[in-house]
């Protein structure tokens, strides 16, 4: 049997809670309140249906990154890098307060940390408990 290592418990969970909330928050936000829809309009040279079509999957890959790290599915690591990694990119290449970023970037440093510990490449990897 694999042990799941909490920290792996956590992270997936914040994932997936950040991921629903993100959504909800930017469904009620952007259907109420014209001002955001303008400043989007303002701030960027994307469409607006592109940019709610990139966030929106970005929430769902997100989630299921959360999933994927429960089950211990070892793609879901690797899709979290690589969606992570092109999410940065993109928020770098189209957002104008380039602070904002910090976190991303920080954040996604500290669970590529917990997610290839040792104990955590056990936990998604083939290697039986013993």
């Amino acid at each position: 049997m694999k042990i799941k290592p909490v920290s792996i418990t956590i992270i997936s969970w914040i994932l997936i809670v950040l991921s629903g909330v993100g959504m909800v928050s930017s469904i009620v936000t952007y259907s109420v309140n014209e001002q955001a829809i303008e400043i989007l309009k303002q701030t960027s040279h994307i469409p607006l249906q592109i940019q709610f079509l990139i966030a929106g999957t970005a929430l769902i890959v997100q989630a299921i990154c959360g999933i994927g790290f429960l089950q211990g599915l070892n793609w879901s690591r690797i899709l979290f890098v690589v969606s992570s990694i092109a999410g940065i990119l993109y928020s770098y290449l189209t957002s104008p307060i380039k602070v904002t970023l910090i976190f991303s970037v920080v954040f996604f440093g500290v669970v590529c940390f917990f997610l290839f510990r040792p104990i955590s490449n056990k936990f998604f990897g083939n290697q039986k408990e013993t």
